[in-house]
């Protein structure tokens, strides 16, 4: 099993959990910024699952850490891929989903915002 050594930095990850989604509109205001370092293979939960909300993904920042070694990386809801694999290039390979005012991802009640 290979480390994948990948940061989501706070500032441009910016997840808003349990909103309402607005669409066409500006980003929202109030929103839950997460920064997660996830050192090895498989599920990392970047928002908890709640029965009675959904999860609205507006923006995020993938970097790659890892000096030498590429990654892949999926966006989950729960078990569920809500994306293809975003190649990262080793030493810095990113990638940049920007608020748009309408919301990349929206995770249905009782499921986790997950990256793999």
């Amino acid at each position: 099993m290979k480390p994948i050594l990948l940061i989501l930095l706070c500032p441009l990850l910016s997840l808003t959990a349990f909103g309402q989604a607005r669409q066409g509109q500006n980003c929202p205001i109030v929103s839950q910024r997460t920064a997660v370092n996830a050192t090895s293979n498989g599920d990392n939960t970047i928002i908890a699952s709640d029965a009675s909300r959904k999860i609205f993904v507006w923006q995020w920042f993938l970097v790659n850490s890892h000096a030498s070694q590429d990654e892949n990386i999926t966006l989950k809801e729960g078990s569920t891929s809500i994306s293809g694999a975003y190649l990262l290039k080793a030493g810095g390979g990113s990638h940049t989903a920007i608020c748009t005012g309408t919301p990349w991802a929206i995770v249905p009640k009782g499921s986790a915002f997950i990256l793999n």
